[in-house]
């Protein structure tokens, strides 16, 4: 290589071994971590692995919508106040809430955040 590195070692295991690490640092800090290797099947011997990337690191359209669906799931069990409103939720007074009166979740029409920065 024109540089003098070694080319890295994109392989099924070394992802898995780099999911495990980022596990490991996000229980050190207790901070929710999705895992992306199991989310998109990466111990699957058939190749269904492979159907989410584009070069063996890089998401493809599935796997960005396999990413932002598990992500999304996430952030709906562990911080459910910071999960988007779904169709169906209640508006209560001109606020988005569920019937009982507790709030949930981030109204979808609110600013972006580029908006508020």
């Amino acid at each position: 290589h024109a540089n003098g590195r070694d080319k890295s070692q994109r392989t099924n295991e070394a992802a898995r071994r780099y999911g495990q690490a980022i596990q490991g640092v996000g229980s050190d800090l207790n901070c929710d971590v999705l895992d992306v290797w199991d989310l998109l099947g990466g111990d699957d011997a058939g190749g269904e692995y492979g159907q989410y990337l584009t070069d063996g690191v890089h998401l493809s359209d599935m796997g960005n919508r396999m990413v932002y669906e598990g992500l999304m799931g996430l952030i709906g069990r562990r911080y459910p106040a910071l999960a988007p409103m779904v169709e169906g939720d209640v508006i209560l007074d001109g606020e988005e809430q569920p019937p009982d009166g507790e709030k949930i979740g981030l109204p979808m029409e609110e600013k972006l955040w580029t908006e508020l920065c």
